[in-house]
Protein backbone atom coordinates (compact mmCIF):
# COMPACT_ATOMS: atom_id res chain seq x y z
CA UNK A 1 0.00 0.00 0.00
CA UNK A 2 1.43 3.70 -1.13
CA UNK A 3 2.42 4.93 2.61
CA UNK A 4 0.60 8.34 1.66
CA UNK A 5 -2.24 6.76 1.60
CA UNK A 6 -1.48 4.06 4.45
CA UNK A 7 -0.96 7.05 6.69
CA UNK A 8 -4.72 8.84 5.89
CA UNK A 9 -6.23 5.65 6.42
CA UNK A 10 -4.99 5.73 9.84
CA UNK A 11 -5.17 9.53 10.33
CA UNK A 12 -9.17 8.81 9.18
CA UNK A 13 -9.81 6.80 12.47
CA UNK A 14 -7.06 7.79 15.10
CA UNK A 15 -8.14 11.18 14.83
CA UNK A 16 -11.62 11.76 14.75
CA UNK A 17 -13.64 14.02 12.14
CA UNK A 18 -11.86 11.93 9.19
CA UNK A 19 -10.00 15.27 8.72
CA UNK A 20 -6.73 13.92 6.81
CA UNK A 21 -8.79 13.50 3.43
CA UNK A 22 -9.87 17.06 3.55
CA UNK A 23 -6.34 18.21 4.49
CA UNK A 24 -5.09 16.36 1.51
CA UNK A 25 -6.99 17.79 -1.01
CA UNK A 26 -6.16 21.31 0.48
CA UNK A 27 -2.62 20.60 0.05
CA UNK A 28 -2.33 19.57 -3.41
CA UNK A 29 -4.64 22.31 -4.39
CA UNK A 30 -2.73 24.83 -3.26
CA UNK A 31 0.63 26.42 -4.90
CA UNK A 32 3.67 24.28 -4.02
CA UNK A 33 1.59 21.46 -3.47
CA UNK A 34 3.94 19.01 -5.15
CA UNK A 35 6.83 20.20 -3.28
CA UNK A 36 4.95 19.33 -0.23
CA UNK A 37 4.13 15.83 -2.12
CA UNK A 38 8.00 15.36 -2.66
CA UNK A 39 8.87 16.19 0.95
CA UNK A 40 5.91 13.77 2.41
CA UNK A 41 7.62 11.46 0.30
CA UNK A 42 10.95 11.75 1.63
CA UNK A 43 9.49 11.32 5.25
CA UNK A 44 7.87 7.55 3.89
CA UNK A 45 10.80 6.27 2.14
CA UNK A 46 12.99 6.90 6.01
CA UNK A 47 10.73 4.09 6.42
CA UNK A 48 11.39 1.72 3.68
CA UNK A 49 12.33 -1.41 5.75
CA UNK A 50 10.50 -4.29 6.37
CA UNK A 51 8.57 -4.31 9.33
CA UNK A 52 8.89 -7.41 12.28
CA UNK A 53 5.80 -7.26 13.99
CA UNK A 54 3.61 -10.43 13.38
CA UNK A 55 0.28 -8.20 15.04
CA UNK A 56 -1.06 -6.32 13.10
CA UNK A 57 -4.44 -3.87 13.09
CA UNK A 58 -7.31 -4.74 11.23
CA UNK A 59 -8.83 -1.11 10.08
CA UNK A 60 -12.49 -0.47 9.94
CA UNK A 61 -13.05 0.39 6.40
CA UNK A 62 -14.24 -1.62 3.21
CA UNK A 63 -11.38 0.55 1.39
CA UNK A 64 -8.87 0.21 -0.07
CA UNK A 65 -8.33 -3.76 -0.15
CA UNK A 66 -5.36 -4.14 2.42
CA UNK A 67 -7.47 -4.03 5.15
CA UNK A 68 -4.32 -4.71 8.00
CA UNK A 69 -1.24 -2.28 9.25
CA UNK A 70 1.58 -3.73 10.72
CA UNK A 71 1.52 -2.51 14.33
CA UNK A 72 5.07 -0.68 14.47
CA UNK A 73 3.82 0.92 11.21
CA UNK A 74 0.71 1.94 12.81
CA UNK A 75 2.45 3.02 16.40
CA UNK A 76 3.92 6.60 15.19
CA UNK A 77 0.37 8.25 14.48
CA UNK A 78 -0.54 6.81 17.92
CA UNK A 79 1.83 8.14 19.97
CA UNK A 80 2.21 11.39 18.10
CA UNK A 81 -1.69 12.19 19.62
CA UNK A 82 -0.54 11.44 23.09
CA UNK A 83 2.80 13.36 23.08
CA UNK A 84 4.68 16.51 22.16
CA UNK A 85 6.80 15.85 19.09
CA UNK A 86 9.50 18.85 20.66
CA UNK A 87 9.27 16.23 23.74
CA UNK A 88 13.03 14.95 24.70
CA UNK A 89 13.63 11.70 21.89
CA UNK A 90 13.96 9.43 25.09
CA UNK A 91 10.73 10.64 26.59
CA UNK A 92 8.92 9.74 23.24
CA UNK A 93 10.52 6.19 23.02
CA UNK A 94 9.28 5.79 26.45
CA UNK A 95 5.96 6.69 25.34
CA UNK A 96 5.50 4.55 22.59
CA UNK A 97 6.50 1.40 24.49
CA UNK A 98 3.78 2.40 26.51
CA UNK A 99 1.27 2.64 23.17
CA UNK A 100 2.64 -0.57 22.06
CA UNK A 101 2.05 -2.33 25.45
CA UNK A 102 -1.19 -1.16 24.98
CA UNK A 103 -1.97 -2.37 22.09
CA UNK A 104 -0.48 -5.96 23.26
CA UNK A 105 -2.68 -5.89 26.34
CA UNK A 106 -5.96 -5.42 24.29
CA UNK A 107 -5.29 -8.21 22.17
CA UNK A 108 -3.98 -10.46 24.91
CA UNK A 109 -7.35 -9.65 26.90
CA UNK A 110 -9.05 -10.37 23.92
CA UNK A 111 -7.62 -13.83 23.48
CA UNK A 112 -6.32 -12.50 20.23
CA UNK A 113 -2.54 -13.04 19.07
CA UNK A 114 -1.74 -11.42 15.80
CA UNK A 115 -4.42 -9.46 14.67
CA UNK A 116 -7.20 -6.95 16.24
CA UNK A 117 -9.77 -4.64 15.16
CA UNK A 118 -8.88 -1.02 15.49
CA UNK A 119 -12.25 0.03 16.99
CA UNK A 120 -10.81 -2.53 19.85
CA UNK A 121 -8.23 -0.37 20.69
CA UNK A 122 -10.24 2.87 21.72
CA UNK A 123 -7.75 5.14 20.10
CA UNK A 124 -10.46 7.15 18.28
CA UNK A 125 -11.19 8.91 21.27
CA UNK A 126 -7.40 10.43 21.01
CA UNK A 127 -8.32 14.25 19.82
CA UNK A 128 -4.62 15.81 20.81
CA UNK A 129 -2.40 15.03 17.64
CA UNK A 130 -0.61 17.82 16.78
CA UNK A 131 0.93 16.04 13.36
CA UNK A 132 -2.93 15.99 11.53
CA UNK A 133 -2.46 20.14 10.87
CA UNK A 134 0.90 19.33 9.79
CA UNK A 135 0.08 17.01 6.65
CA UNK A 136 1.30 18.87 3.39
CA UNK A 137 4.06 21.30 5.34
CA UNK A 138 7.52 21.71 4.96
CA UNK A 139 7.81 20.49 8.93
CA UNK A 140 5.58 17.69 8.54
CA UNK A 141 8.90 14.90 7.64
CA UNK A 142 10.94 16.27 10.49
CA UNK A 143 8.03 15.72 13.15
CA UNK A 144 6.48 12.71 12.07
CA UNK A 145 10.25 11.19 12.15
CA UNK A 146 10.44 11.66 15.12
CA UNK A 147 8.07 9.38 15.94
CA UNK A 148 8.76 6.83 13.49
CA UNK A 149 12.78 6.90 15.26
CA UNK A 150 11.38 5.89 18.59
CA UNK A 151 9.33 2.97 16.88
CA UNK A 152 12.37 1.86 15.25
CA UNK A 153 14.55 2.09 18.16
CA UNK A 154 12.00 0.74 20.44
CA UNK A 155 10.73 -2.13 18.25
CA UNK A 156 8.94 -5.04 20.18
CA UNK A 157 9.81 -3.76 23.18
CA UNK A 158 6.88 -3.93 25.91
CA UNK A 159 6.27 -4.05 29.90
CA UNK A 160 5.22 -6.95 31.80
CA UNK A 161 4.18 -7.96 35.01
CA UNK A 162 4.50 -11.90 36.13
CA UNK A 163 4.31 -12.70 32.58
CA UNK A 164 1.52 -10.43 31.44
CA UNK A 165 1.71 -7.25 29.84
CA UNK A 166 0.36 -4.38 32.12
CA UNK A 167 -1.98 -1.57 32.12
CA UNK A 168 0.58 1.78 31.15
CA UNK A 169 -1.59 4.08 32.17
CA UNK A 170 -0.05 7.63 31.94
CA UNK A 171 -0.58 11.11 32.70
CA UNK A 172 0.42 14.70 31.63
CA UNK A 173 0.65 16.27 34.96
CA UNK A 174 0.69 14.63 38.71
CA UNK A 175 0.18 16.84 41.65
CA UNK A 176 3.76 15.99 42.85
CA UNK A 177 3.33 12.40 43.26
CA UNK A 178 2.03 9.84 41.27
CA UNK A 179 -0.89 7.63 42.99
CA UNK A 180 -0.44 4.67 44.55
CA UNK A 181 -2.23 1.09 42.44
CA UNK A 182 -4.70 -1.42 43.42
CA UNK A 183 -4.67 -4.82 43.78
CA UNK A 184 -4.78 -5.14 39.35
CA UNK A 185 -2.35 -2.28 39.33
CA UNK A 186 1.01 -4.04 41.54
CA UNK A 187 3.54 -2.16 39.87
CA UNK A 188 2.10 1.43 40.45
CA UNK A 189 3.90 2.96 43.13
CA UNK A 190 3.61 6.66 44.77
CA UNK A 191 6.72 8.27 43.35
CA UNK A 192 7.76 11.89 43.44
CA UNK A 193 7.41 13.98 40.74
CA UNK A 194 9.59 17.29 41.74
CA UNK A 195 9.52 19.07 38.24
CA UNK A 196 5.47 19.10 37.88
CA UNK A 197 4.35 21.62 40.34
CA UNK A 198 6.84 23.87 37.84
CA UNK A 199 4.26 22.95 35.12
CA UNK A 200 2.89 26.15 33.55
CA UNK A 201 -1.13 25.69 34.41
CA UNK A 202 0.02 23.29 37.58
CA UNK A 203 -3.03 24.68 39.26
CA UNK A 204 -5.92 26.30 37.56
CA UNK A 205 -8.95 27.62 38.88
CA UNK A 206 -12.19 26.87 37.54
CA UNK A 207 -15.52 29.02 38.06
CA UNK A 208 -19.29 26.68 37.53
CA UNK A 209 -22.71 27.73 38.18
CA UNK A 210 -24.31 25.57 41.07
CA UNK A 211 -27.29 24.56 38.29
CA UNK A 212 -24.58 23.33 35.78
CA UNK A 213 -22.28 21.57 38.71
CA UNK A 214 -25.73 19.52 39.92
CA UNK A 215 -27.21 18.78 36.34
CA UNK A 216 -23.66 16.93 35.34
CA UNK A 217 -23.08 14.91 38.63
CA UNK A 218 -26.69 14.06 38.72
CA UNK A 219 -26.33 12.37 35.17
CA UNK A 220 -23.51 9.73 36.70
CA UNK A 221 -25.11 6.42 37.27
CA UNK A 222 -24.68 4.76 40.36
CA UNK A 223 -23.25 1.33 40.75
CA UNK A 224 -27.04 -0.43 39.88
CA UNK A 225 -27.38 2.21 37.12
CA UNK A 226 -29.52 4.32 38.99
CA UNK A 227 -29.38 8.23 39.41
CA UNK A 228 -28.99 10.64 42.39
CA UNK A 229 -30.74 13.73 41.92
CA UNK A 230 -28.36 16.43 43.50
CA UNK A 231 -30.01 19.82 44.12
CA UNK A 232 -27.98 23.26 42.93
CA UNK A 233 -27.78 24.38 46.43
CA UNK A 234 -25.94 21.35 47.45
CA UNK A 235 -22.84 23.04 45.91
CA UNK A 236 -20.64 23.81 47.42
CA UNK A 237 -22.12 23.67 51.12
CA UNK A 238 -23.12 19.95 50.90
CA UNK A 239 -20.00 18.67 48.97
CA UNK A 240 -17.60 16.84 51.47
CA UNK A 241 -14.26 15.23 50.53
CA UNK A 242 -14.14 11.98 52.71
CA UNK A 243 -11.06 10.66 51.54
CA UNK A 244 -7.88 11.44 49.68
CA UNK A 245 -4.91 8.94 48.45
CA UNK A 246 -0.96 10.28 49.29
CA UNK A 247 -0.99 12.32 46.24
CA UNK A 248 -3.62 14.34 47.13
CA UNK A 249 -6.58 13.09 44.69
CA UNK A 250 -10.11 12.78 45.81
CA UNK A 251 -11.13 9.13 46.67
CA UNK A 252 -14.60 9.37 48.41
CA UNK A 253 -17.67 12.49 48.22
CA UNK A 254 -20.56 13.17 49.46
CA UNK A 255 -22.86 15.21 47.67
CA UNK A 256 -25.87 16.27 48.80
CA UNK A 257 -26.08 12.89 50.64
CA UNK A 258 -25.18 10.56 48.19
CA UNK A 259 -22.17 9.02 47.87
CA UNK A 260 -19.33 9.26 44.54
CA UNK A 261 -15.82 8.52 43.72
CA UNK A 262 -13.28 11.30 42.63
CA UNK A 263 -12.67 10.50 39.51
CA UNK A 264 -16.25 10.04 38.03
CA UNK A 265 -16.89 13.37 39.57
CA UNK A 266 -13.82 15.31 38.01
CA UNK A 267 -14.70 13.78 34.83
CA UNK A 268 -18.31 14.87 34.83
CA UNK A 269 -17.42 18.28 35.86
CA UNK A 270 -14.90 18.63 33.27
CA UNK A 271 -12.15 19.16 36.28
CA UNK A 272 -8.56 18.97 34.94
CA UNK A 273 -7.81 16.38 37.89
CA UNK A 274 -9.16 14.43 40.87
CA UNK A 275 -6.96 16.76 43.30
CA UNK A 276 -9.63 19.54 43.83
CA UNK A 277 -10.96 22.06 46.15
CA UNK A 278 -14.09 23.93 46.05
CA UNK A 279 -15.64 27.14 47.48
CA UNK A 280 -18.17 29.50 46.79
CA UNK A 281 -17.25 31.84 44.75
CA UNK A 282 -20.01 34.71 44.66
CA UNK A 283 -23.60 33.20 43.22
CA UNK A 284 -20.89 30.40 41.83
CA UNK A 285 -18.67 27.24 42.30
CA UNK A 286 -15.27 27.80 42.54
CA UNK A 287 -13.03 24.75 41.56
CA UNK A 288 -8.68 24.71 42.72
CA UNK A 289 -7.51 21.87 40.84
CA UNK A 290 -3.77 20.57 40.95
CA UNK A 291 -2.43 18.94 38.13
CA UNK A 292 -3.64 17.73 34.85
CA UNK A 293 -4.62 14.52 34.07
CA UNK A 294 -5.67 11.32 36.32
CA UNK A 295 -2.23 10.90 37.97
CA UNK A 296 -1.81 7.11 37.05
CA UNK A 297 1.25 6.06 36.16
CA UNK A 298 3.71 7.58 34.18
CA UNK A 299 3.99 11.65 34.03
CA UNK A 300 4.73 13.12 30.81
CA UNK A 301 6.22 16.58 32.74
CA UNK A 302 7.94 14.25 34.89
CA UNK A 303 9.51 12.10 32.24
CA UNK A 304 10.23 14.98 29.92
CA UNK A 305 12.27 16.49 32.99
CA UNK A 306 13.97 13.14 33.64
CA UNK A 307 15.30 12.89 30.34
CA UNK A 308 16.70 15.82 29.70
CA UNK A 309 18.49 15.15 32.95
CA UNK A 310 20.34 12.27 30.91
CA UNK A 311 17.77 9.40 32.09
CA UNK A 312 17.02 6.57 29.41
CA UNK A 313 13.51 5.54 28.16
CA UNK A 314 14.33 2.72 30.17
CA UNK A 315 15.28 4.20 33.10
CA UNK A 316 12.55 6.39 32.97
CA UNK A 317 9.77 3.95 32.69
CA UNK A 318 11.71 1.74 35.48
CA UNK A 319 10.99 4.64 37.78
CA UNK A 320 7.51 4.70 37.27
CA UNK A 321 6.62 0.72 37.19
CA UNK A 322 7.84 -0.82 39.83
CA UNK A 323 9.42 -4.00 39.42
CA UNK A 324 8.09 -4.84 35.89
CA UNK A 325 9.81 -6.33 32.74
CA UNK A 326 11.19 -5.40 29.72
CA UNK A 327 9.93 -7.98 26.82
CA UNK A 328 10.83 -7.72 23.17
CA UNK A 329 8.86 -9.87 20.56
Amino acid sequence: MDRRILFILIMSLAVPYGCSMALLGTSLAKPGGLKEQEALSAAWASDSREKRSFRRIRMDMEDPPEKTVDLETYLPIVVAGQISAESHPEAIKAQTILARTYICRQMEQMGLEEEIPESSLGLEKNRNNQIEPLWGTEIFPEYYSRFEKAARETEGVTLTWEGHFIDPLFTHTTTGFTRPGDEEHPYLASVSCVHDPEEEGFVQEMIMQPEEAAKRVSAIPAGDGSFRTIPPEAFPEQVQIISRDEAGYALQLQIGGFPFNGEEVRLALGLPSACFELNRHGSDVRFTVRGRGHGWGLSQTEAQALAEDGWSAEAILEYFYTGISFSSE
